[in-house]
């Protein structure tokens, strides 16, 4: 009998620990509800841009988030130095898995899933030699693209609000692009093209 006392007694405790845990961080004078995010990624890792990302907390397990970016870069290709320019804009909607306010994991991070969407317009330029090397033409071209998909996420905020997350998924979408060359008139017709590409975000900010 004395043996199921103290097994009730352990399984009570090591229920209760993190409820006890939770509200003595809630209840703390240096405890602060942040709803606010505001990051920055200085370099995507799939295309150096940079991308400015804010972030505002609706409910409990809800946010919804909002970016835009620009960038400016060169590539190589056929042997021709390209000058692209990319800019775009997009939002998240995501969904955390932990209460901040009853779960004390939630003081070790925020893990989260959600929907990324994006918009993105890109230009590209290069010196083209002509027919033996005479006439020199620029040759161009541009496109706008449309993509979305899921993503899984985590992100952890130090008590001052300095906060750093990583995002990695996948999305889909398609992309409409033309070009042509600038002296001679000749111009494509413009198509569409399907794509899938990785979403690799990872940003540093604050949370307020």
């Amino acid at each position: 009998m004395k043996a199921r006392h103290v097994l009730f007694s352990l399984s009570a405790l090591l229920l209760t620990l993190p409820l006890c845990a939770t509200a003595q961080g809630r209840n703390a004078p240096d405890f602060q509800e942040r709803n606010h995010t505001l990051t920055v990624q200085p370099v995507l890792l799939a295309v150096p841009i940079g991308v400015a990302m804010y972030e505002v907390r609706l409910t409990e397990p809800l946010a919804f988030a909002v970016f835009g970016g620009y960038g400016r870069f060169d590539y190589e290709r056929d042997d021709e130095t390209v000058n692209a320019t990319v800019y775009g804009a997009g939002a998240q909607v995501r969904f955390y898995a932990f209460d901040r306010h009853r779960d004390a994991r939630a003081r070790f991070g925020e893990p989260h899933a959600g929907i990324h969407a994006l918009w993105a317009h890109g230009e590209g330029e290069e010196e083209d030699g002509g027919f033996a090397g005479v006439f020199g033409d620029e040759v161009w071209g541009r496109g706008e693209q449309f993509m979305a998909g899921p993503f899984v996420g985590y992100k952890y905020t130090l008590p001052f609000g300095l906060t750093a997350e990583i995002q990695v998924g996948w999305m889909f979408g398609a992309r409409h692009w033309d070009g042509g060359e600038d002296n001679t008139g000749f111009e494509e017709e413009a198509q569409w093209e399907f794509k899938n590409l990785p979403i690799a975000n990872l940003g540093v900010g604050w949370s307020f």
